[in-house]
């Protein structure tokens, strides 16, 4: 925005001297394409102050009225009072102080702050902010009445999903649309919502990453620890800022995951497997496909909840998981249709198939009778080469993935997801845990993942993996195809005649 708070008898508050953060606090911050827009960083990210300059600048933009009077009303919706004023209210009158216009309530109740002002050569803007706090209330019953031009959700973590559902209702109320210069694009609806990373249980993650709604846009700033960390000229300290909080919550990771990295947070039922595993390195921004004239190497979990991942590895080791499937509970029969259905439809006829199974899905079946086992009905149906994994040790399947996760190559992550796949990721971002025992002498963890919905998958992934390395290579740390790494290429034998 240009210009400044410019009333008789009032401070002049040049905002032009404004500085963005950062990159992706400014592109948040500069996007009227997306109704509905969040900004999730670390702690002193500055996203609150950056939600009160795309408050003034919504107000700039707005639709003159019949006086020529830019006029709009903004909503700002806390949790708490103490909270509200402590991080709200207190971000803005760093940029708009009181005296800057007329400022109404406060002290535990609803705050209103209205400022006029005019940019050189142009017509008057009138901007109205209230604040206001949730508390032990609904959504409904505290909005109810209220009629804004845009809404601002604080910390959006911290409060029901309810209150973006009926804030979204109210906007676009004001101005009237009697009230509009006639001939003038009608304004847009324009709602923000800052917070640091929640936990994958808040509705924030279902409705912004697993599930995105349309016309819902997430900007995630880069972790705390970063070379590209954001707003470091406004924190004590800089870059140092946050190796102090480090250092001084140690004791805390998932504090420190959610805080400082900007990662999602920690199961609290818990303890996750891959800790290693980063949203912001290991997702792509985008779904992507599979790469023509590469092996695409499929990891298979039998069961009554089969699974299947597709991964591959590129020349210089990089592994790749472009899509998995997770149906839920069913046969091997409507496994293999939804199988041959997706292989015939997404996989590059050019890429050379093979698989790696549970070896227990090669047991159980009465072969004198006649009957296949599971992995051998898989074999049979799909036509491609299956064989037990190398292994089913806990341990060796999970230092599998695990190695490619803590693994660059070129400034690269050697393990890259596709954000299709919503069960692996929901599991890496802590679904797949071992489980908490609590004890006399203290907690505990069990030596094996919890059997969960996105357990299967997760088996599915480790299989594929240690398939691809051998067991000996996950126990030498290869990186199959990474310059320097001996050259091993895994041939499945046919153990069924087609």
């Amino acid at each position: 925005m240009s210009g400044a708070l410019d009333l008789p008898e009032r401070p002049s508050i040049d905002l032009r001297r404004f500085d963005w953060p950062g990159p992706v606090a400014k592109a948040f911050g500069q996007d009227w394409v997306n109704p509905i827009v969040a900004i999730m960083g670390p702690q002193g990210g500055g996203k609150t102050t950056t939600c009160c300059m795309k408050g003034i600048n919504a107000a700039a933009r707005m639709t003159r009225c019949r006086d020529g009077v830019r006029r709009s009303k903004g909503l700002v919706v806390r949790d708490t009072d103490d909270r509200l004023y402590r991080s709200a209210v207190a971000s803005w009158l760093s940029l708009v102080p009181k005296t800057a216009g007329d400022w109404e309530g406060g002290q535990g109740r609803p705050a209103k702050h209205t400022v006029r002002w005019q940019r050189p050569g142009e017509q008057i803007i009138e901007l109205e902010v209230n604040f206001i706090a949730i508390g032990d209330q609904t959504a409904e019953d505290v909005m109810r009445g209220f009629e804004f031009s845009w809404l601002w959700i604080n910390e959006g973590d911290r409060v029901a999903e309810d209150v973006l559902t009926y804030g979204v209702g109210r906007g676009l109320r004001y101005p009237a649309k009697s009230m509009l210069m006639p001939g003038e694009p009608e304004p847009s609806l324009m709602t923000m919502i800052d917070l640091n990373a929640p936990d994958v249980d808040s509705w924030f993650y279902s409705r912004f990453v697993e599930n995105a709604q349309p016309g819902h846009k997430l900007y995630r700033q880069p972790g705390g620890r970063t070379p590209q960390a954001e707003n470091l000229m406004n924190l004590p300290g800089g870059a140092e800022y946050y190796g102090q909080q480090v250092r001084l919550n140690a004791s805390r990771p998932d504090w420190i995951r959610r805080m400082v990295d900007n990662e999602f947070g920690f199961s609290r039922d818990g303890e996750p497997v891959y800790p290693e595993f980063s949203d912001l390195q290991h997702v792509a921004p985008a779904p992507f496909e599979f790469l023509p004239h590469v092996p695409v190497v499929i990891g298979l979990d039998a069961g009554l909840h089969p699974a299947a991942v597709f991964t591959q590895t590129t020349p210089k080791g990089q592994v790749r998981v472009p899509a998995a499937i997770a149906p839920g509970r069913m046969g091997p029969t409507r496994f293999l249709e939804i199988m041959q259905r997706f292989i015939a439809e997404r996989v590059p006829s050019n890429c050379r198939l093979m698989a790696y199974a549970d070896p227990s899905s090669d047991t159980g079946a009465d072969k004198k009778g006649g009957e296949y086992t599971w992995l051998e009905t898989m074999m049979i149906g799909l036509q491609i080469p299956i064989t037990p994994a190398p292994s089913n040790e806990p341990s060796i399947r999970i230092d599998a993935v695990r190695q490619p996760l803590t693994t660059l190559i070129d400034g690269q992550p050697g393990f890259l997801l596709s954000p299709s796949c919503k069960v692996l990721r929901r599991g890496f971002n802590s679904k797949y845990c071992f489980v908490r025992v609590r004890g006399v002498n203290g907690d505990t963890y069990r030596d094996t993942p919890d059997k969960t919905d996105e357990s299967h998958a997760h088996d599915a992934l480790q299989y594929a993996c240690l398939g691809t390395r051998g067991r000996y290579g996950v126990i030498r740390n290869d990186r199959p195809g990474y310059a320097g790494a001996p050259a091993r290429t895994v041939v499945p034998q046919m153990r069924v005649k087609l």
